[in-house]
């Protein structure tokens, strides 16, 4: 089974992402690209963020932690706002609503199971209901 992982990393000193290079998981430091040269960072100068592996409806990669508004094409209201996160129970990223329950995002446990055309199918109904706004990451340092 190939499992896609993609990080990036919130560089706490710069306030920014920043895609990560190398993971070096026995000291726990990552190297980024930045201000065009390999920088490495030790573990608490940096936010690990992993990829979702979907696309919003601007094409925009989901990340974990990233804010998102999430439309109901079925409902007229207007979209709700929410934090994707990794929920170790079903293995897989929600959509975290405030004063609701999460909204299912993805299953690695499942998800490979599933045919081509579902994939798909899910893939483009996920497009056209999210767009990312922000990532938590910044609107916690944004409002401190």
């Amino acid at each position: 089974m190939n499992r896609y992982f993609k990080l990036k990393a919130f560089y706490i000193v710069a306030l920014d992402f920043f895609p990560v290079l190398n993971l070096n998981c026995q000291t726990e430091e990552v190297t980024i690209m930045f201000e065009g040269s390999p920088l490495v960072l030790p573990n608490n100068e940096y936010i690990l963020i992993q990829s979702t592996g979907i696309l919003d409806k601007n094409g925009v990669e989901i990340f974990e932690e990233d804010v998102v508004e999430v439309y109901d094409p079925s409902n007229s209201e207007e979209p709700v706002i929410g934090t994707v996160q990794w929920n170790d129970t079903v293995a897989g990223f929600e959509i975290f609503v405030e004063n609701s329950f999460p909204r299912f995002l993805s299953s690695n446990t499942w998800w490979t199971n599933f045919s081509k055309e579902i994939k798909e199918f899910s893939q483009n109904s996920i497009q056209r209901t999210l767009r990312v706004i922000g990532n938590s990451q910044t609107v916690q340092i944004e409002t401190l």
